[in-house]
């Protein structure tokens, strides 16, 4: 394994580098929660010289499904052929810094919060135990907001608090020079890199495979799996999909472990994460087709009308494999080898253990 790598990173370096594209949140981080009392207090730490934690980045060419906007503010993608620095750790402070830097207005159950709002009383000192900032604009004319502090130019500050330009002066400084901790991983495997996210995310938010495949599959021009799935079950075009047959309890597990039967023939989770982004894209079609043709065949010759009664979720998986294969309807050898699979595997409780390996098994034995 390689070894992280610690190095800090300065204030306009880290956030030029998200507005450039360079650093993403992918989409598996949770929603940006923090309101201004906790970014005020995260900016009062940072000019009181306090340490805020570690930014931990994955470094890496993987292409993940990312958030392209925060607040009111569009991100550019990624340049093409550089390498992306994914946040796995640090993403509400990152992007309570950010917000506020940009004066970002954010949306929240109905309630707009301004980011421009942020302010320091001039009249406090840092050497202080009490905060110097407030999360609301108070009516008086020694409160500069945050916003106006960064984005402004010495002599225009002068202008306007010439009796506290020492202090501002000071306090721009501060912020603008600070060295944030940062950890990159470079170029870890998707999983490796993942495990590292779920081991150290403090909302205990595990993740699942469906969620990194999500990620790693999203391609933004083509493919988002997250719609394509949506899609796969209730669709909104007129196609088939699954509310409609019946079959809405089928999990996104056993829709990926459909696809990589088809592409690799092995359905463990490290065969599913190893699978390549454009082969899983091309084979959509095919192994959407194979489901629904799986999913007809039980309802028409095993009388499994409904998914709730279906034994196992695994059965999809090999006759999805075997449809996609055929092209075509089973015929009356194949149809009776079908059945007693079926009953075979349902009676004798085949898949209650190492349902990977056997399924891989019935394949080889299948083709």
């Amino acid at each position: 394994m390689k070894q992280p790598d610690p190095l800090p990173k300065a204030y306009e370096t880290l956030f030029s580098n998200i507005d450039e594209g360079r650093i993403k949140i992918p989409q598996f981080q949770r929603d940006f929660v923090w309101g201004k009392p906790q970014t005020a207090e995260l900016i009062d730490s940072i000019m009181k010289g306090f340490p805020i934690g570690t930014f931990v980045l994955w470094k890496t060419k993987e292409r993940l499904r990312h958030m392209r906007n925060i607040g009111n503010i569009k991100l550019p993608e990624p340049p093409s052929g550089d390498l992306v620095q994914y946040v796995l750790d640090g993403q509400q402070r990152i992007t309570s810094l950010y917000a506020v830097r940009k004066g970002i207005r954010i949306t929240r159950k109905d309630e707009v919060i301004d980011y421009t709002d942020i302010s320091i009383d001039l009249n406090k000192s840092v050497e202080d135990d009490e905060l110097v900032l407030s999360d609301t604009v108070p009516n008086k004319d020694d409160c500069i907001s945050v916003y106006e502090l960064l984005t402004g130019d010495i002599s225009t500050l002068n202008k306007k608090f010439e009796q506290h330009i020492d202090r501002i002066s000071k306090y721009k400084t501060a912020l603008e020079t600070y060295r944030f901790s940062v950890i990159e991983i470079n170029e870890y495997p998707t999983d490796i890199a993942c495990e590292i996210f779920t081991r150290i995310n403090t909302s205990g938010k595990d993740l699942t495979l469906f969620e990194i495949m999500v990620a790693k599959i999203y391609d933004q021009d083509k493919f988002d799996l997250a719609n394509r799935y949506d899609n796969l079950m209730s669709s909104e075009n007129g196609e088939k999909d699954l509310n409609s047959a019946n079959y809405e309890t089928i999990p996104p597990i056993t829709v990926l472990q459909c696809a990589a039967a088809h592409i690799g023939g092995e359905i463990k989770r490290k065969d599913i994460l190893k699978l390549q982004k454009d082969d899983f894209i091309t084979s959509w079609d095919n192994v959407r087709s194979g489901l629904f043709d799986a999913v007809d065949y039980l309802r028409a010759h095993l009388g499994i009308v409904v998914s709730k009664i279906l034994p196992y979720n695994s059965l999809l998986i090999p006759l999805t494999w075997f449809f996609i294969k055929k092209n075509a309807p089973a015929n009356s050898r194949e149809n009776h080898f079908l059945r007693q699979y079926i009953y075979w595997a349902s009676l004798t409780n085949r898949f209650t253990s190492a349902v990977e390996t056997k399924i891989t098994t019935d394949l080889k034995r299948m083709e």
